[in-house]
This record gives C-alpha cells, sequence and structure tokens, in this order.
C-alpha cells in the first residue's frame, strides 16, 4: 500500500470520514467565536470583518495542522 500524498484524491473510505467531520464541524459556533473576538477587541461585527479573519486562519491553518498533529498523535 502507498502513502498517500498531498493533493492525492482520497480513498472511498477516506472521503466517508472527511464528510463525516464536515458535518460534525459547527460553522456557527466558529463563526460565533471570530464575533466574539472581534467584539472582545473593539471591532464592529460585519461580514466583511469576520470573512477577513477567517480568511486569515485559513492563510495559517497549514502551520496550525501541522503543529497540532505532531503534538497530539
Amino acid at each position: 500500500m502507498t502513502t498517500p500524498k498531498k493533493g492525492d484524491n482520497p480513498t472511498p473510505e477516506q472521503q466517508a470520514v472527511i464528510n463525516g467531520i464536515a458535518k460534525w464541524i459547527d460553522t456557527e459556533a466558529i463563526a460565533m467565536s471570530i464575533a466574539e473576538e472581534l467584539v472582545d477587541l473593539g471591532y464592529e461585527v460585519t461580514e466583511d470583518n469576520l470573512r477577513k479573519v477567517w480568511l486569515g486562519v485559513l492563510d495559517n491553518l497549514s502551520d496550525t495542522l501541522r503543529i497540532i498533529v505532531h503534538a497530539r498523535l
């Protein structure tokens, strides 16, 4: 069995796990956390501000995931 590489299509089994986690992730909780942080820091809660913060999170997601995988698995 070969080790999958980044960018490979997931196997059907992997896709089933991905689909399950995608349903489990609470997007409303993420949006609420971002909004609360904006309020705590004195920024206006707007769609544009929430999008900018979320896109910033996504920009750093790869590095964050790498750190967590190494630390917890």
